[in-house]
């Protein structure tokens, strides 16, 4: 019996424009597409995010510790050009909330046999990897 994929760590809502090229200082530019798609590993998602969650179940991951913080949920705005390269500006949001009690609170819930996949862009970090 296989477990939910279960994460810890940061979530984005993600931005992409289609772009001929990165913009430059000054410039503006008018993209050919816009697209938001769910980015990240979950555990927290701001007001704005709610919309995520209807998403984790249907992909079979656990929802079950989500955290709702009052804010915005973390976000990144992503340029893509033409010829596929990209450039990101990111907002921690309510990825950078994270406490040692809610880190503490997932590892107390963690089961044999689950894997931990960590992003640097969650808060206490540095207090995750030494609690593992």
């Amino acid at each position: 019996m296989s477990l939910p994929a279960r994460s810890f760590g940061s979530y984005c809502i993600d931005h992409a424009y289609s772009e001929p090229h990165f913009a430059a200082s000054g410039e503006t530019l008018t993209c050919s597409n816009y697209q938001v798609h769910p980015g990240g590993k979950v555990r927290h998602v701001g007001e704005d995010g709610r919309w995520l969650l209807g998403l984790m179940p249907i992909k079979n991951i656990d929802v079950g510790m989500m955290k709702i913080d009052p804010g915005p949920t973390g976000h990144a705005n992503i340029q893509v050009t033409l010829e596929g390269e990209d450039s990101i500006v990111l907002f921690g949001g309510a990825n950078r909330t994270i406490t040692k009690s809610h880190i503490d609170e997932v590892l107390e819930d963690a089961q044999s046999g689950e894997f931990l996949l960590l992003q640097n862009e969650i808060s206490a970090l540095d207090y995750f990897i030494d609690q593992t």
